[in-house]
């Protein structure tokens, strides 16, 4: 059974003047385990999807499952609670909190779940090659360091799907590399299940399939 479903989704969005259709009949079928890269160029509408998919936006018409679960008939509560327990997610802002530590920020994901910390975060970050800077704050953090504390946050909770948008956007070259290098880890090791989003053909290739979208359609690769 796939881990998401999606069959038909419209999404517009709407404002006083003007209605502005942004998803056109979105058809989606993602297997456990799957590391997924959704590319197209700026305006596409790919990161609508994956904010719809992350139910993190609503769609207007269609149907999506999560998991089996009818995102139709969740409540804002249910919605809240399956992302907090079963997803995760990577933007381009990493959001981290200045006067926090690394370890500190990573900690963050489990104290709002309600689960122990323990040395979880210490672990995390460890394994995406930080351990050493635990006790850095982000301003002591290069660009590419503050991405993978967003990372080993985002993973800490060891979710079934992770959720990234644009994550080697506001990198380097090297640095994009390293993270995407952590995904592919993390895809093969943990059996997690990745959706990226991008508009960079060396960050679709580290991906398992790639599904290229246009003007809120799929063109091409299988979905």
């Amino acid at each position: 059974m796939p881990i998401i479903e999606a069959q038909g989704l419209h999404k517009t969005y709407h404002t006083r003047s003007v209605d502005t259709p942004v998803l056109h009949g979105i058809d989606l079928a993602v297997a456990p385990g799957e590391f997924i890269a959704i590319m197209g160029p700026s305006g596409c509408g790919k990161s609508t999807l994956l904010y719809v998919l992350g139910l993190l936006a609503r769609y207007d018409s269609g149907a999506l499952l999560v998991e089996g679960q009818d995102a139709a008939t969740l409540s804002d509560a249910a919605k809240t609670r399956l992302r907090r327990e079963r997803m995760a997610f990577v933007f381009q802002r990493f959001n981290l909190l200045p006067a926090l530590t690394a370890e500190e920020n990573v900690a963050i994901t489990l104290k709002l779940a309600g689960k122990p910390v323990g040395h979880a975060p210490r672990g995390m970050l460890d394994r995406v090659g930080l351990g050493a800077k635990a006790h850095h704050r982000p301003a002591a953090l290069s660009v590419g360091e503050q991405q993978r504390v967003a990372i080993a946050r985002s993973l800490v909770g060891l979710p079934a799907i992770l959720l990234a948008d644009e994550p080697t956007g506001n990198l380097d070259s090297e640095n994009g590399e390293k993270v995407l290098a952590l995904l592919k880890e993390f895809n093969r090791t943990d059996r997690q299940t990745i959706l990226m989003v991008t508009h960079n053909a060396e960050a679709a290739r580290a991906a398992g399939r790639i599904i290229r979208m246009r003007d809120g359609k799929f063109v091409d690769g299988q979905h």
